[in-house]
């Protein structure tokens, strides 16, 4: 029951937490996600075709799980003795992928601490292309509530930016705890305010 909670309610709420506190701190991309929800909904709720026709909506959102993966570390154990490049790896060995740092190295990632939606626009549209994008891990041990999650995230960004403008209640934190999930410092406080 736990890893069901955490795995599938923990990460996708800490994964909006994060979403919304970009979005407050760059107001600019969130009009623009507005508009385009606006304009490919018109009004309506959204559907499963409509859903990956948002190319912002979806480029934000893997764009915040870059910055903000919420399972900001992979544990993985050494079934056998192995070698990972010049490292020896001893059998029974647990290693550790550290998502979060992944995300923002340099090598894999122009610019890697900016928040840029646009990389994941266009060729490198949702799912992600680069294969050091992986906040729902990789290859064989990719997570099943991969679609769920995101999914889940775009009905609920589409629900909420339909009906409400959001804007910032006080200062906006951009300290990370790394406990289980990856969670914000001090959540995001907003105000939401009716669209007429």
């Amino acid at each position: 029951m736990r890893t069901l909670f955490v795995a599938g309610y923990a990460t996708t709420s800490a994964s909006l937490m994060w979403t919304l506190q970009l979005l407050l701190q760059h107001p600019h991309i969130l009009s623009e996600v507005q508009q385009e929800i606006d304009i490919t909904l018109n009004g309506h709720r959204p559907t499963w075709t409509i859903l990956n026709k948002l190319s912002l909506l979806n480029a934000l959102i893997s764009e915040s799980l870059r910055l903000y993966p919420p399972a900001w570390r992979i544990t993985r154990t050494a079934l056998n003795e192995d070698r990972i490049l010049d490292y020896q790896v001893p059998q029974n060995v647990s290693i550790l992928i550290h998502v979060y740092a992944i995300h923002r190295h340099p090598t894999f990632w122009q610019h890697p601490k900016i928040f840029n939606p646009a990389r994941f626009m266009g060729s490198d549209a949702m799912p992600p292309r680069n294969p050091a994008w992986m906040p729902f891990g990789a290859g064989s041990r990719l997570c099943l509530g991969r679609d769920l999650a995101l999914t889940t995230m775009k009905i609920i960004l589409i629900t909420l930016l339909q009906r409400f403008h959001l804007s910032p209640k006080g200062p906006i934190s951009s300290g990370v705890r790394f406990v289980t999930t990856l969670q914000p410092a001090t959540p995001p406080s907003f105000q939401l305010t009716p669209r007429i």
